[in-house]
């Protein structure tokens, strides 16, 4: 089946391409033949084509891998595939300036979806699979581009080495991700953390000590010990840090572990940017990766914000309020306090000479700090001087430049490359062309202030904060230490067969098949999924709902239930299909889901999913501890 992902930049360019050997095909099919390896006409017609997707021929699979992937980062065949895919992008930007985006579209045999992100960039997947096993492949694709990005993807089409390692790392994830679909459910969760406790509980003090001495390298610092991929526990550097599952957002550390996954540790020591949100800020950290090798298939990473991470982050902050400034309207208070706390840490910064691309603003960064705020002056003089009449005025006109769905089909007839290149996403702009064009100035030059920043940090990393950082680990880590560790087995092959049937229902004597135990506090995942009933939990509903129902799959049927639990341990935590109980109200902190054989009986199903929660409970109480 046909797999395809495409990144639209707020241009409405196609600048990066994903896909499998058919949509590869397809992709060759429609393009002209001087950027085809044949001599097969193009079934594209430049702007427009009326083929559908499962018009189009179905290129032979050894003919389509040959075709190199490079070619997709070749201007010429990205603008070649933009002008294939501009209507159906035009259609949805159409639709969005209209405040009634589209979710999906059909088009032949093939799904396409379509998912907003930041910057006014498009994320679209085109394929044939399941709608559901597509959103899944949508949400990771998003989730990679957030964590390698965050609120700068703007930048992703920049062709600045800064982001040259991002961009590799971001385009094998998605690669990955392709080639993985249908995505499974993770069928370990912490499971390892949970069985390994024993042996980890014995590492945490020596753990302990590494992230105080690392921290007078590279500050206050999360240290996490990982094994095969799998988080096994975590200490921080200071004391009055909150725990890992109350400050990182639950996404985002299983996007570390995917990423620690999907990108292994093949020297000794290495470090990567990543973008982690706190569940205390809308906006992303600038953090350092930092991964060190102990043994063979174990490592510990240290998780730091990167230098300059405080402006990195303030920058992105007025990127984001000076686009509500052009499009909202917004009040200029809350940006004239930002900037001031830049400039002032601008102020505060040494001068900067030795990054990878040349310093413009970090050459000086007190006479960057004036220029900021003299232009920022400028605006807000402006916004002053600006009638209230003619204020009105210009909102109104610029409403009614909006487009209506009875313009769709002239827009079509005269959409050229040149009209797509100046076109947003679909906000009516509210300021007058001048003020707009002094606000997108000072944007244009807080970007780059940013960017030069997120460059430093790289050198720093790279210069400074990992040499020094490894000479403490190899300093702290004596041969006495890894003779320890060595003997606790956390890589042996024989410990990581058991851990497989490691919460096995039969060892307690319950009848279930499998289960997932969620902790909606931490994201805690405890689960026990044989592979071949992995894609029977699609059944169960997203959220907290509570159910028990007989399905079919496959010819078989099955009991399944779900039920929702609080953080206590009393039995007012049975949920209220149990039977009526009176207990005070409590918002759910566990979420479990079972999957029995469909001649179970009822009583003795929901009795064995109590009975089960409480055992798994224990565990995950146990592992909030080890994730301090």
């Amino acid at each position: 089946m046909m797999r395809g992902l495409l990144l639209v930049n707020s241009k409405n360019q196609v600048t990066l391409v994903e896909g499998d050997v058919q949509f590869r095909g397809y992709l060759k099919s429609i393009l002209k033949k001087d950027f085809c390896l044949n001599d097969s006409a193009s079934t594209s017609s430049g702007v427009y084509t009326d083929s559908s997707f499962e018009e189009l021929p179905s290129p032979s699979t050894s003919e389509s891998s040959q075709w190199p992937k490079r070619q997709y980062h070749d201007p010429s065949v990205l603008s070649e595939i933009t002008h294939h895919f501009l209507p159906i992008v035009s259609v949805f930007r159409t639709a969005e300036s209209m405040r009634d985006p589209y979710r999906s579209m059909q088009s032949g045999s093939a799904t396409i979806l379509f998912e907003t992100l930041s910057c006014g960039f498009l994320l679209l997947i085109i394929t044939e699979e399941d709608e559901n096993v597509a959103r899944d492949w949508l949400k990771l694709s998003s989730e990679a581009l957030q964590l390698h990005f965050g609120p700068l993807l703007e930048s992703f089409d920049a062709d600045l080495s800064v982001y040259d390692q991002a961009i590799s790392q971001l385009t094998a994830t998605l690669h990955s991700l392709t080639g993985r679909i249908p995505l499974q459910k993770d069928p370990h969760g912490h499971r390892a953390a949970s069985y390994f406790a024993p042996e980890t509980r014995r590492m945490i003090p020596l753990l302990k000590t590494l992230t105080e001495r690392v921290s007078d390298a590279i500050g206050t610092n999360r240290c996490l010990l990982v094994a095969r991929g799998h988080f096994l526990c975590s200490v921080n550097s200071t004391s009055d840090e909150k725990k890992i599952w109350k400050h990182l957002h639950p996404e985002d550390i299983q996007a570390l572990k995917r990423h620690l996954n999907l990108h292994p540790l093949t020297a000794n020591t290495q470090v990567n940017q990543l973008w982690l949100r706190s569940k205390q800020s809308d906006t992303p950290f600038y953090a350092d990766i930092m991964r060190f090798k102990v043994l063979e298939e174990v490592e510990i990473v240290f998780v730091c914000a990167a230098s300059g991470c405080g402006l990195i982050r303030m920058g992105a902050e007025v990127l984001t309020l000076l686009d509500e400034l052009i499009y909202e309207n917004s009040n200029t208070v809350q940006i004239t306090t930002m900037l001031k706390k830049l400039c002032a840490g601008l102020l505060a910064t040494t001068a900067r000479s030795h990054c990878r691309t040349p310093t413009a603003f970090l050459r000086n960064p007190p006479k960057t700090a004036a220029f900021i705020e003299n232009v920022w002056d400028r605006i807000v003089n402006e916004i002053q001087n600006l009638n209230p009449e003619s204020q009105q005025s210009t909102v109104s006109e610029a409403r009614n430049r909006s487009l209506s769905l009875l313009s769709m089909r002239s827009a079509f007839s005269m959409l050229s490359m040149g009209s797509s290149l100046n076109t947003f996403c679909g906000k009516d702009k509210l300021l007058p062309a001048k003020l707009e064009t002094m606000i997108r100035y000072l944007r244009r030059q807080i970007l780059s202030l940013v960017q030069e920043l997120c460059s430093s940090a790289q050198a720093d990393a790279m210069s400074d904060r990992l040499p020094t950082a490894h000479a403490v680990v190899a300093r702290s880590l004596t041969r006495t230490h890894l003779m320890a560790i060595h003997k606790l087995k956390l890589n042996s092959e024989d410990r990581w067969q058991e851990m497989k049937d490691y919460l096995k229902p039969t060892t307690w004597r319950l009848n279930m098949l499998a289960f997932e135990m969620v902790d909606l506090k931490s994201g805690i995942t405890l689960p026990y999924l044989p592979e071949n009933l992995r894609g029977n939990f699609d059944v169960f509903p997203e959220g907290p709902a509570i159910m028990g129902a007989i399905f079919e799959t496959a010819g078989q049927n099955y009991y399944g239930v779900q039920a929702a639990f609080c953080d206590g341990s009393e039995t007012s935590s049975r949920p209220n299909f149990f039977g009526r109980i009176k207990a005070k109200k409590q918002e759910p902190a566990f979420l479990l889901k079972v999957l029995f054989d469909g001649c179970i009986h009822r009583d003795l199903a929901l009795r064995q999913t109590h009975e089960l929660a409480l055992k798994l409970k224990e565990d995950i109480f146990k592992l909030r501890n080890n994730f301090s």
